[in-house]
């Protein structure tokens, strides 16, 4: 039984611990975003976008610990709004409002201003007072619709850090975050080699007992 206990704490190491790995991220924002991935000890610049109407795709390398961190500023009409869809070997992770917070920065940017430095984002970062997602819509809404959303997962939602009318400086940026580990959702393929895993080590445990 000891040998299966250590081979037991072994697997769950292994598939716990690991550090670095490859994500993909696809989303769009009403009107420009920008995504950064990192923690309170430093960020780094990902990728941005100023079509609302066409999502872009990166891929990055991202660590269990980090966060995403995604700006989005300067609509003239509403508060600002994302969408989005992060998939990694770990899980897959959407936009929603129950693993999201939002920091309203209070800078006023225009659509055709560059995007936050990594400093920027870092100095909003150590001053941030974090807040649940004031509002969502369903993938699909008018009056985004979802043709522009193809290679976004369908369970995903629009948020916002304040109200769809009436809320915030329509010009400052919102910053959003979630945090790599805690969000993701596991995938079949990853919950597949978890059950294999543990037959696996159940049938070990009974040749143990033999």
């Amino acid at each position: 039984m000891k040998k299966l206990f250590f081979m037991m704490m072994l697997f769950f190491g292994l598939s716990v611990n690991a550090e670095a790995f490859e994500m993909t991220a696809t989303l769009t924002a009403d009107n420009v975003f920008a995504l950064y991935v990192g923690n309170e000890s430093g960020v780094s610049f990902v990728g941005s976008g100023n079509r609302w109407e066409q999502s872009r795709t990166f891929t990055f390398d991202a660590d269990s610990e980090d966060y995403l961190y995604v700006a989005a500023w300067s609509d003239g009409a509403v508060a600002q709004g994302l969408i989005g869809e992060f998939v990694s070997d770990s899980g897959v992770i959407l936009t929603d409002t129950s693993n999201w917070e939002v920091y309203l920065t209070d800078h006023d940017l225009d659509v055709y201003d560059p995007a936050p430095s990594e400093a920027d984002i870092e100095t909003d970062i150590s001053m941030a007072m974090w807040e649940p997602i004031a509002d969502s819509l369903d993938y699909g809404s008018s009056p985004w619709g979802s043709w522009c959303l193809a290679e976004i997962s369908r369970d995903a939602r629009w948020i916002w850090g304040s109200r769809l009318l009436g809320g915030s400086d329509y010009g400052e940026y919102q910053l959003f975050r979630t945090q790599v580990e805690s969000s993701a959702t596991p995938e079949p393929a990853t919950m597949f080699l978890l059950g294999s895993g543990l037959i696996g080590l159940a049938g070990l445990g009974k040749r143990f007992k033999k």
